[in-house]
């Protein structure tokens, strides 16, 4: 990733200084939340372990895990 930055950086200033360059991260964590009642079984997407812990303590508080 630093050397693909790196080589725009020198190249083509003008792409990143116009914003046309972006760095797409994946999301690390997965969290399947099961079916319950009326709601649908769902996917949720965490970056990084805050956001994991974030979605988890959200969960907990609605009784789902």
């Amino acid at each position: 990733q630093v050397l693909l930055l790196t080589l725009f950086f020198r190249h083509f200033p003008k792409l990143i200084e116009a914003g046309h360059v972006y760095v797409a991260r994946p999301p690390l964590f997965r969290v399947d939340v099961e079916a319950r009642s009326k709601r649908p079984a769902r996917k949720i997407y965490a970056l990084d372990e805050g956001e994991l812990t974030h979605i988890l303590d959200k969960l907990r508080q609605e009784g789902l895990r």
